[in-house]
């Protein structure tokens, strides 16, 4: 979506006159490329991608006649239609995708005991969208749950793993993520829980709003945007500190961030991603600790001949089974 977002900004700045002419030439070889441009359409069967073309001429021909209403057909505002329609396209290819994916790989949803909960899989992220209209993108092998009540009174949610919250602001409600004995209270923002069983720590990071992070009635801290508390389960101590929250939740675009952490707990991220097991086979080599980060798809045996040259280690995958054994003098 950042190209997206690009695309319009320098229509707003065309449309206002205000465009450098390294602008104009990038905005008008976009336009010139668009119509060969259909990055998603490899990903639709024949009879999808006439429905996403009825959908997108319908909606660009309402682009059109709002824009013409809107003012005169000049030169400038014909060429400005132009691209308008295009920038419109992507936009609603994107979106009109999405659903189509959707429709194609619907969410692990089950109700019971009054409660729904949402799920997903190793190897897949998934968007939702709660009955208040707040967003939720659950990471791999993650679930939440909420009450049949949710959107009446308290909003609640129980997450287990991993999750990106954007929170519909409602002053007369506060919205709470409990993960175990931790919750975390906001009333309108967006930040991020990790939280996955078996890992050591947990951690809430804030990208934008304010938080408030307690274990029982104990709390730990607010948080601001770029501002992070990691919780140790074990020794039940908190770390505040800041940190770069976007990179934080880069994962919703595919993104692979680690920072000193654990081959152990790398090993467990690249399991639920790409859905794999891997064995470590020295404790030592397990505990080694170091920071990377893998550009959106990123194929496994890359990230893996990076990590383990740098833990003095190698991999192999046994044949017989979906296991990748991995062996090595480790960190020195």
């Amino acid at each position: 979506m950042q190209q997206n977002e690009r695309i319009i900004t320098l229509i707003e700045k065309y449309s206002a006159e205000a465009c450098t002419d390294s602008e104009l030439q990038e905005l008008e070889a976009w336009y010139a490329a668009y119509e060969n441009n259909a990055p998603l359409s490899s990903l639709l069967d024949a009879s999808a991608r006439q429905e996403l073309k009825g959908e997108l001429l319908h909606s660009i021909r309402q682009e059109i006649v709002r824009h013409t209403a809107a003012q005169p057909v000049t030169g400038r505002s014909r060429r400005l239609l132009l691209l308008s329609r295009a920038a419109a396209a992507v936009i609603i290819t994107a979106a009109v995708s999405w659903g189509i994916y959707q429709r194609m790989h619907p969410a692990a949803v089950t109700t019971g005991n009054g409660y729904t909960q949402i799920s997903t899989a190793r190897g897949e992220t998934r968007q939702v969208v709660l009955p208040d209209s707040s967003k939720v993108w659950l990471n791999a092998d993650s679930r939440i749950r909420y009450a049949a009540g949710f959107n009446a009174s308290r909003r609640e949610v129980f997450l287990e793993g991993e999750a990106f919250f954007d929170i519909h602001r409602d002053p007369a409600r506060s919205f709470v993520v409990h993960t175990g004995k931790v919750t975390t209270q906001v009333l309108g923002t967006a930040f991020n829980v990790s939280s996955y069983p078996g890992n050591e720590t947990l951690a809430v990071t804030v990208v934008q709003g304010k938080v408030r992070v307690a274990e029982g009635t104990a709390e730990m801290g607010v948080l601001l945007p770029d501002q992070q508390i990691s919780y140790n389960r074990s020794t039940r101590k908190a770390i505040y500190q800041r940190t770069d929250a976007a990179a934080t939740a880069s994962w919703k675009e595919g993104w692979l961030v680690f920072r000193e952490q654990s081959f152990r707990e790398i090993a467990a991220a690249l399991q639920r991603k790409f859905d794999i097991s891997i064995d470590i086979s020295d404790p030592a080599l397990a505990r080694c600790r170091f920071t990377a980060s893998f550009a959106p798809g990123t194929d496994l045996p890359k990230v893996l001949n990076l990590l383990c040259r740098i833990n003095h280690s190698n991999y192999q995958l046994k044949a017989d089974s979906n296991k990748i054994i991995i062996k090595g003098k480790g960190c020195l």
